[in-house]
Parts: C-alpha cells; structure tokens; sequence
C-alpha cells in the first residue's frame, strides 16, 4: 500500500454504512480525513479545511455530486483541489456529466480497494505535477 501521508481527503458519501467504510479502509493513508454527507456540508468543509483531495459521492440528498463538483471546481481557493467521483451509475452519460463538471476521475461501486487507493493517488499526483498554465 502506498500512503500519502501529508495529504488531508475530504470524503463526501451520504450512506453511513459507505461512509464508514471508506474511511475504515482509508485513513491510514491520509494525514487527515473530513467528513461531509452530502453536496452542501462538502462546500462548507472544502471551503473552510482547504482538502488535497476530494472523494465525493454521485448520488446525495440536498445537492446531488455534479452539482457540487461545478460549484467547487467555480471556487478560486478549490479549483485545483483533484475530485474523484463515486457512483452506482455506470452510464456512459453519468461519466461524462461527471468529468464534464470537472471530475478528475470516476470510480463505479462496487469497485476494489486497491483501484480506488490508486485512482485517489493518481488524482491527488496529477494535480500536484500539473504546472500553472499563464494566460
């Protein structure tokens, strides 16, 4: 297992028993895990703990992931904090709408542990070797 320790994730999942789980499996690869239970508590949280990384659900109740994902991608302090999208839907439409609201990755549940692990890394490396593009 590789760990990243110094990063903090902010998990976003309104199903207490996914919720748990993620964290259970995950937090002894971050720094710090936040928690957030649907699109509007993720705001206030991204907005005010500043996460290197954001797991967030699809599917939640007040403001659903797409919306959530624009309004933090919308936030000059959020822009380029990597989002990776977790969903039920395997749609190629949801995919789209979710990279379209600019997810950098996209993971369909059930998926395994390890590939969930190596899509956060991948997002979280990315964004970090991304260089500022000037206009």
């Amino acid at each position: 297992m590789i760990r990243e320790p110094n990063l903090t994730l902010l998990v976003v999942d309104d199903e207490p028993m996914m919720h748990e789980t993620l964290v259970d499996v995950l937090e002894d690869d971050y720094r710090t895990i936040l928690h957030a239970r649907d699109g509007e508590e993720c705001l206030e949280v991204a907005a005010r703990r500043r996460p290197d990384l954001i797991l967030l659900d699809m599917t939640m109740p007040r403001l659903d992931g797409i919306p959530t994902c624009r309004a933090l991608r919308q936030n000059p302090d959020l822009v380029d904090t990597p989002i990776v999208m977790l969903t039920a839907r395997a749609s190629e439409d949801q995919a789209r709408a979710a990279f379209e609201a600019g997810a950098d990755d996209y993971v369909v549940k059930p998926f395994s542990i390890g590939q969930l692990r190596a899509r956060l890394r991948t997002a979280a490396l990315g964004r970090q070797a991304s260089p500022a593009v000037e206009a």
